[in-house]
């Protein structure tokens, strides 16, 4: 019996040795440390490693459960007794009636272990063989073309280094007899048992009937993944060629005139990967069909709106823009500035910042009666601009300039006591431009939503 167990434990570590890419100079192994099963043999095989290559755990807490408030403690007493360095990030998922909290759990997870990798580190997850044909069968399921049937690959890219899974080859068996032959301990998510989640149903339902008929289904669904990441990077490809021709001069926008040059079939293909690459969850068959038709085939003067949970797709002028839902815009928001600090505008606004210049447009220094405050831009508006005649209303002004109506809402309107000197980086107001070579303030607005247009004067 020993034999057999110190057996198993040689094979499954030289598969993930094999299996492992070299950190860069100077890099680490950092592993995603649930505390579940998979993760916690993992570690346990990876410290075989030791004096090889730093390692470290990385246990991300979302707090979504209850339960999970116990996980930081065991997963901390695991890593001290096994000699591992424990880092707990909390983190907390955004959440809205257009979004999956599961998605946005796992999107919250990828961004706090991004956030501690180092160049050249490497990002480990257990992810198994049994993970890659449910995730297979999840995407079929779905409708999904190559690039969704390809699953997870074995190492990818994963800024600033690279994201491993060098259990990707093992059985959920193999790691479940690994794991008891070592007498290991382990944390259960209670929701691993909810069958309502369609991942716990194949796992629990589908999967055994699938091997009680064919013994090695879940070996043969891994190995028609790994025969569609072979077509998806023929895919990627031709995608990172289209887009060449297609990509928009503003952040995460297309040109929609270049988009109806490709043939259909090429064209959702570029539309894939490009919202893939932008990180954005996926969209399927019918949002592509949508997409053709509401928002590339409608009138040059409308603003259509395609959304799935986690992703809204607009349309202004001639561009296509992909974004993350945009929250309502606060209309009674309010907040005093100091010029010399940044300010943080209300949830998707981004944030403001004044930078002392002198080129034009900058904003004359502020006298002592003038208090400054920020507010969001509301309805009607009216703009004095230096050098003409008249006001002008703000929405006109915007479509001159090329601010889509999404972002008009949410424009900062910067003012100096009750009267508005300056909107946003674009426009400063007559009366509050500085006088030529005299000292200034600059204004820029960062972490807006996709389709502000590079202020022209600056």
């Amino acid at each position: 019996m020993r034999e057999l167990k110190s057996r198993l434990a040689d094979s499954l570590f030289a598969e993930i040795k094999a299996a492992l890419p070299k950190p860069g100079p100077g890099g680490r192994y950092l592993l995603a440390f649930s505390g579940g099963l998979d993760s916690t043999v993992l570690l346990h095989l990876l410290t075989r490693l030791r004096g090889t290559y730093d390692l470290q755990a990385i246990h991300v807490h979302h707090g979504l459960q209850t339960a999970a408030d116990k996980w930081p403690a065991h997963c901390e007493q695991a890593c001290t007794q096994w000699g591992v360095t424990c880092t707990v990030v909390r983190v907390r998922p955004e959440q809205g009636p257009r979004l999956s909290l599961e998605a946005e759990a796992r999107r919250a997870r990828y961004r706090a272990l991004q956030s501690l990798m180092q160049e050249g580190d490497v990002l480990l997850t257990a992810h198994h063989q049994d993970d890659q044909a449910e995730t297979l069968l999840l995407q079929l399921l779905r409708g999904a073309g190559p690039r969704g049937l390809a699953a997870m690959p074995m190492v990818s890219t994963f800024s600033p280094g690279l994201h491993a899974r060098p259990l990707l080859e093992c059985t959920r068996k193999e790691i479940q007899q690994y794991a008891r032959d070592q007498e290991l301990t382990w944390v259960e998510d209670p929701s691993n048992e909810d069958r309502t989640h369609a991942r716990n149903f194949l796992r629990q339902e589908l999967m055994p009937q699938l091997r009680q008929r064919w013994p090695e289904a879940a070996s043969m669904l891994a190995r028609s993944a790994r025969l569609c990441a072979d077509a998806s990077a023929l895919l990627d490809a031709q995608a990172e060629e289209d887009l060449e021709w297609c990509l928009g001069e503003t952040p995460g926008s297309l040109v929609i005139p270049d988009l109806l040059k490709l043939d259909p079939a090429r064209r959702r293909n570029l539309l894939r990967a490009w919202i893939g690459w932008l990180d954005f969850p996926l969209p399927e068959a019918q949002h592509l069909q949508r997409l053709d038709t509401e928002l590339l085939g409608a009138a040059d003067d409308a603003t259509p709106l395609l959304a799935w949970p986690g992703v809204e797709l607009r349309r202004y002028r001639d561009h296509l823009y992909v974004m993350r839902p945009l929250t309502p815009a606060d209309a009674d928001w309010r907040a005093a500035w100091r010029l010399d600090e940044p300010l943080s505008l209300p949830e998707g606004c981004g944030w403001l910042e004044a930078v002392p210049g002198t080129s034009t447009p900058a904003m004359r220094l502020p006298r002592d009666d003038e208090p400054v405050s920020v507010r969001l831009a509301g309805e009607g508006e009216r703009v004095r601009l230096p050098s003409r005649p008249h006001r002008h209303s703000l929405k006109k002004l915007c479509q001159d300039a090329g601010v889509p109506p999404w972002l008009r809402r949410r424009l900062p309107m910067v003012y100096y006591g009750d009267a508005l000197a300056a909107v946003a980086s674009l426009w400063v107001c007559e009366g509050y431009t500085a006088v030529s070579g005299e000292p200034g303030w600059l204004l820029r607005w960062h972490g807006t939503p996709p389709g502000y247009p590079v202020p022209k004067t600056a």
